[in-house]
């Protein structure tokens, strides 16, 4: 009989069903996909630190369709559940002004490729990448305090697709560290 605040299982448990996620994407036409999507996301944010709606709200599109392709309407729904849940994670972000929508809409659309348990993952690990490019862009910054004080810099402080696309790509990969390790 378990006790009030004892856990269930080991304190692991969680890790290691990201760990033990199917490999998501399952198709090379979904690998290609989030690929592309990421890809055009980096691309676009870098030069007009936009992330066109067309692009993420087709990308989500895209994962729903690929995946019910593949396994129909479990697939679908494996599909929507990862993009509700992968967006979720970053939205409070967008709410307190520290991101724009086109970044929670992308995220969205990766989980839309890579499902609940690795979209979560994605989100997490954009989270660390996202803090890791802030670092850089504020070191970078003091660097060249001169030249800034002298340029006013725009409002939004740096594209943030860059952040997502690493992090999509170090959870997408986890399946495959956990396979290699076994």
């Amino acid at each position: 009989m378990q006790r009030a605040g004892d856990s269930a299982g080991p304190p692991y448990q969680v890790s290691n069903q990201i760990l033990r996620a199917p490999a998501m994407p399952t198709s090379p036409l979904l690998t290609l996909s989030l690929l592309v999507l990421l890809a055009l996301a980096v691309r676009g944010d870098l030069r007009r630190q936009r992330i066109p709606n067309g692009l993420t709200l087709g990308g989500t599109a895209l994962g729903v369709v690929l995946h019910a392709f593949e396994h129909g309407s479990a697939g679908a729904s494996t599909a929507l559940t990862g993009a509700l849940a992968a967006g979720l994670v970053l939205l409070p972000l967008w709410l307190l002004r520290g991101m724009g929508a086109g970044d929670v809409k992308l995220m969205a659309a990766v989980g839309a490729h890579l499902g609940p348990v690795l979209g979560v993952a994605a989100s997490l690990a954009t989270l660390i990448a996202g803090g890791v490019l802030a670092l850089a862009v504020l070191l970078r910054r003091a660097r060249h305090a001169d030249a800034a004080a002298r340029t006013p810099e725009p409002a939004r402080a740096f594209a943030y697709a860059p952040a997502i696309a690493a992090g999509s790509l170090i959870a997408a990969s986890m399946p495959l560290w956990h396979t290699l390790g076994t």
